[in-house]
This record gives structure tokens, sequence and C-alpha cells, in this order.
């Protein structure tokens, strides 16, 4: 009862941070590529085509089981629902399988949430089949670092951790938790399912390689400042707030900022024991990793920020590639106050974190790149109007973000779902 509870409220909470308008409009991938994809192809061709040098397994079960059943008016609903979706059985499967690392029911349903709740989420991850890659990041850690409570579950655990593996490419930086857990053997369908679906990948990208983003390389300093600012700062700070506080306190300000992470994280290795302690590794290790290898591949000049004036800071850019190591961080937070011995002290540690999350989050509700449109379902009832004396063939163009568009013919426009 409570894990279906978890997926529906999960689900509902991930839906509920985005602005109407962002349910409503297509994000990057999304139409162009998944959404055009399922529309032109068979689904077991699409599974298995790399995009970028990458399988992207989820995101085109999403735009297929769209198509089958929604009504093209509301295919951005539906892909933005699915989703969500996504993210609330993600939350369901780190409740259930830290249960023998995190013995509390309240740490444990606190750490599922982060996936929900991060403060960044929102704006380019939450609520998107292109960026749901990211939430797949964070079940792989959970699967591999938990058990499963059950054989059941350990079978589903293998299950979802193939498709996760075949959707982020980047788990592969989890290779070392899984020789690490190879031992228990309650986790060998999870690390099973985990290392098929990572050779899946490397298939891909071995097939169609992707290239090294253009353009000089992000400096060592320019790394370490993002994280900090995207992972770090963004926890504490609502985000149209961060530039101007960076560019006042600097890397003083965001070192600050990170000492509760730090301080919890020492927490958690002196407590935590043999249990816990591979938890701070990945936090401490991955969280940092992952950041870096995706500006590294992705090397952009607002990336380099160490190098931006105090009045560049102002207004500098936040990326979502800070988020993955947020919630990493995030974890730590929660794990150490469930280690708190003291329950009067521990109670006000979690009221003191719930309320500085709650403030960011609501200080900035629903901040995402796709807020300001264009809405997929006035362009496709348009297009239906167009098409009601035009011949099935005829194309339609419907835009999306960034410039993109999906191209339909009026047969699919007017055709009922399936």
């Amino acid at each position: 009862m409570i894990v279906a509870a978890i997926v529906i409220l999960g689900a509902a909470a991930a839906w509920f941070r985005l602005p109407p308008v962002a349910r409503g409009t297509l994000w990057a991938e999304d139409g162009r590529l998944f959404l055009q994809g399922a529309l032109s192809h068979p689904l077991w061709l699409e599974l298995v085509s790399p995009y970028a040098g990458y399988l992207q397994a989820i995101p085109r079960l999403i735009a297929a089981a769209t198509v089958a059943v929604a009504p093209p008016a509301l295919y951005a609903q539906f892909i933005t629902g699915l989703s969500c979706l996504a993210t609330g059985i993600v939350a369901a499967f780190v409740f259930v399988f830290t249960e023998r690392l995190l013995p509390r029911v309240t740490v444990r349903l606190a750490l599922a949430s982060t996936c929900l709740l991060a403060p960044s989420l929102p704006r380019e991850v939450l609520g998107n089949a292109a960026n749901v890659h990211s939430i797949m990041f964070w079940l792989l850690v959970w699967l591999l670092l938990g058990s499963a409570p059950t054989r059941t579950w350990s079978w589903l655990g293998g299950v979802a951790a193939f498709f996760a593996a075949a959707t982020e490419i980047q788990g592969l930086y989890l290779l070392p938790v899984a020789v690490y857990r190879i031992r228990d053997r309650r986790s060998w369908p999870v690390i099973g399912g985990f290392v098929l679906g990572e050779l899946c990948q490397l298939a891909a990208t071995l097939v169609a390689p992707r290239g090294l983003g253009s353009g000089s390389r992000n400096s060592p300093e320019s790394l370490a400042f993002g994280f900090l600012i995207n992972s770090v700062a963004t926890v504490w700070v609502p985000q149209k707030q961060v530039g101007q506080d960076v560019a006042v306190g600097g890397v003083g300000l965001c070192l600050l900022l990170l000492l509760p992470f730090i301080a919890l994280g020492y927490l958690v290795w002196r407590r935590g024991g043999r249990q816990l302690r591979p938890v701070v590794l990945t936090v401490f290790l991955g969280g940092p990793l992952v950041y870096a290898a995706s500006v590294f591949d992705n090397p952009r000049s607002y990336y380099e920020y160490s190098a931006l004036s105090m009045h560049q800071l102002q207004t500098l850019w936040l990326t979502r590639y800070g988020v993955v190591p947020q919630m990493l961080l995030l974890s730590i937070l929660v794990i150490g106050i469930g280690l708190v011995r003291r329950p009067p002290l521990r109670r006000s540690l979690g009221i003191l974190l719930g309320a500085a999350i709650a403030v960011v989050v609501v200080v900035q509700p629903g901040i995402a790149r796709r807020s300001y449109g264009p809405e997929w379902a006035p362009q496709v009832q348009a297009a239906a109007a167009r098409c009601a004396d035009a011949p099935p063939s005829e194309p339609v163009v419907l835009n999306e973000t960034l410039g993109w568009h999906v191209t339909m013919t009026c047969g699919e426009i007017l055709s009922p779902p399936g």
C-alpha cells in the first residue's frame, strides 16, 4: 500500500511542481527525437537506435506509449505525465531498496522524495523524457547500494536496473559499486540488469560514437566552482538569487554552504559503519565526477565560471548537470540527520532542512525553461481545423522549444489514439 502511495503521490508532486504551460510544452528531444521517432518507426527499432552515442530506452517507451493511447492534442501532457510517473516509480524503488540501510521509515521517505523535491529539478529535468536519464542515475545508485527485501523485489530491481542503465550511459561510473556489491547474492539480479544495460550502451556508442562537444574545455577551476554553484548553492539559495549571492560571496560563500554536507557526511562515515560508507564515497566522489564529466563533454563559455566578472556572475547560467550531484548531496543530509542520536536534535535538524528546502521551492515555484511555451495543444487544434479539408498526407509542422519542431501528417493529426 505504501509503495503504491509513493508512486501516485510522487507522480502528482512532480506534476504540480511544473507550471501549467510547461506541462503542455514539449521539451527538446521529447518532440524532435522521441515523439517523431514513435510516429515514424516501430518501437523495437527505436529502442535500439542510438542518439548522440547512447541509448534512451525509457524516453522511447514513454513516447511510444503516448502515441498509442493519447489523442494528438494531448501528446505533450502525456509525455510530461508519464515522465512524472517514472519519477514516482523511482521514488518507490528507492524507498523499498534502502530498507536495510535505513531502518527508519521517515528517513527512507525523505530520501525517496529527493528525486521529487530537489530544488533544481523543475528547471530542466523534472517531467520530461529528454532528461529522465538523470533520475535513472539516481535510481541506479540506490538499487546498487541497497538490497531487495524479497526475491520478487530483487527481480523487479533487476528489470528496473536494466532499463535505467539502457537510458543512462553515465551509470558506468557506478561500476565500482556493482563490483563491491557482487558478494551479496541478493544483489545479483540488479547487478546483472545493470551490467546488461550498460553493455548495450557500450555497443551503441561503438556503433554510433558520440563526438566530443566543440570548443575549448572548461578549466578545472571552473569545473570546481560550477559544481559548488549548481549543486551546492542551489540547495540553499533560490535560483533567481544564486547569481547575485555568488557574485558577492564568491567561492567562499559556496564553500560555507558546503560545510553542512561535509559535517553530516563525516557523521554518516563515523556512525553509519560499513553499510553506509560506500554511500559517502558515492556522494562525494560520484557527484563531482558526474558534473565534471558532463561539462567536459559539453563545454560552453558560460560554464567558465571562474573567469566571469562580478557583473557576469549576477546573471550566471545554471545547468542541469548539477541536478544529480545535488540529489546525492541532499541524501547525505537526510541520512546524516537520521543518524543523530538525540531525538529532539534530530527532529529539529529535520525541521530546519525541510524548512530550508521548502523556502527555496516555494520562493521559486515551477521555474522551468519551457514555462513560456510554445504550448502543444493549441497548435494541434489549429492544425486539425486546417486539415479538415486537406488530404491525409498533407504535412503539418508543429513547434516546440529550442526552435525545434515535429512534423506530422493531417492523417495523424485527425486519427484517434492507437
